[in-house]
């Protein structure tokens, strides 16, 4: 039964934040749209910048410049942000351990997630599971 609430809880944090993220989706070019999509649906595997350039048909720089102009922030910002926001239901909800969280977002080494989320957050993993129990 636990199981089961933590896996509604962490459903319903990611319809929260698919909401919130749709309302500023808006103010964005139909291609830069397209762009977070991919991202949304692939995050969890590794992606490069020449990967979405071509889904969106555009060239890696002018994709890169694109990007930047209209979300504010670099693409690998952007992605690793999200990849961010997505570990903190893992961190307040689950037991799972680091290393598999950094999976489940896409992280493929489990201290290079750690070195993000210090960066993004100011505080270790670990810390902000501790602080929220």
């Amino acid at each position: 039964r636990y199981d089961k609430f933590v896996n509604q809880a962490l459903e319903y944090a990611a319809w929260l934040t698919e909401q919130s993220e749709n309302k500023n989706l808006n103010e964005v070019s139909p291609v830069i749209q397209q762009a977070i999509g991919y991202i949304k649906e692939h995050h969890q595997k590794s992606i490069s910048l020449n990967e979405i350039a071509q889904y969106c048909c555009l060239s890696r720089h002018h994709f890169s410049h694109l990007f930047k102009k209209e979300v504010g922030i670099s693409l690998i910002d952007y992605l690793n942000r999200m990849r961010i926001d997505m570990s903190l239901s893992y961190l307040e909800m689950t037991d799972l351990p680091i290393s598999e969280i950094a999976e489940k977002i896409g992280f493929q080494d489990a201290n290079y997630f750690s070195r993000m989320f210090k960066k993004y957050m100011q505080f270790r993993p670990s810390d902000y599971r501790l602080a929220r129990n």
